[in-house]
């Protein structure tokens, strides 16, 4: 079994890469259950639906910079962007997977204020057309 320690990730977001903002970036994907059963059978009979996935990015806000999350996902919010993920910077490959899809922006927290802590950042996007994987 290959494990990964990821070191070099990269995040692009609406064509921004905001890789050195970002400490944590997860996908979720999944498949409707639509029910199957019919009259006469004893158990329930699950059949896969239509796919959904969402994406969730946190890490640490920067209010300045063009390319920081704050510039990037504020004015977006009800917008859709295009989010792309590799855990490490390099081409994609079997290795590296490029996650990518299309998004809507449903939740932005720019500012979370703690005493003597970094001001972090969450951004949380549903889908708004297919995720695809590429491992050329």
């Amino acid at each position: 079994m290959a494990t990964v320690v990821v070191t070099d990730g990269e995040v692009t977001a609406g064509g921004v890469n905001i890789s050195t903002h970002v400490s944590r970036a997860v996908w979720e994907y999944s498949s409707e259950v639509q029910d199957e059963t019919a009259f006469g059978d004893t158990t329930r009979i699950s059949k896969g639906g239509l796919k959904t996935w969402s994406i969730t990015i946190e890490g640490n806000n920067d209010y300045v910079g063009a390319t920081g999350p704050n510039a990037v996902f504020f004015s977006a919010v009800g917008s859709t962007m295009v989010i792309t993920t590799k855990q490490s910077s390099g081409a994609s490959a079997v290795t590296n997977p490029l996650y990518s899809g299309t998004g809507l922006l449903t939740e932005f927290s720019p500012a979370q204020m703690v005493q003597g802590e970094l001001q972090p950042f969450r951004a949380v996007l549903q889908n708004a057309g297919t995720l695809t994987q590429d491992l050329a």
